[in-house]
């Protein structure tokens, strides 16, 4: 993942985003760069990931990955719900596949298949589920029919 500056937008619009929690996000991520955030920063936060808008959850998507992989104890359900597709109503962030470069779809699908390691009996969400966005990720990965470079 690229080390641009962050967005000057973090939190998305919505009925939640007048709330203290949508404060406290936009406080700790703007103007951080994803590399600067810690895993204990991330844990503590780790629902911001559902605040956030399109632009702000691409960019600190590394940090969440990378905290997730090496917590101890692993919040990824708040993550999984953001990239995982729901298989009755498509993606929760449709754009999120179509806007990932090759790398970056590989990561997702690297991290997917830890979290699968881990034990599907570990899953915080429905294995079905989980196979379903597995699949959808390999099959946006693939050079075939998944992003470009």
């Amino acid at each position: 993942f690229p080390e641009a500056n962050p967005p000057s937008s973090i939190v998305a619009d919505g009925p939640a985003c007048g709330s203290r929690e949508c404060r406290e996000v936009d406080r700790l991520f703007r103007g951080v760069p994803w590399t600067q955030l810690t895993p204990q920063q991330i844990r503590e936060y780790q629902a911001a990931s559902t605040l956030m808008d399109d632009g702000a959850f691409r960019y600190y998507l590394p940090a969440f990955m990378v905290s997730v992989a090496l917590g101890d104890e692993p919040f990824e359900d708040y993550l999984l719900y953001n990239l995982l597709p729901d298989s009755e109503n498509g993606a929760r962030r449709p754009h999120i596949m179509s806007r990932m470069t090759n790398e970056q779809c590989e990561a997702v699908s690297a991290w997917l298949n830890l979290i699968r390691a881990r034990g599907v009996d570990a899953l915080p969400v429905d294995v079905d589920f989980f196979e379903h966005g597995e699949d959808a990720w390999a099959r946006r990965c693939d050079p075939d029919n998944g992003p470009s470079s």
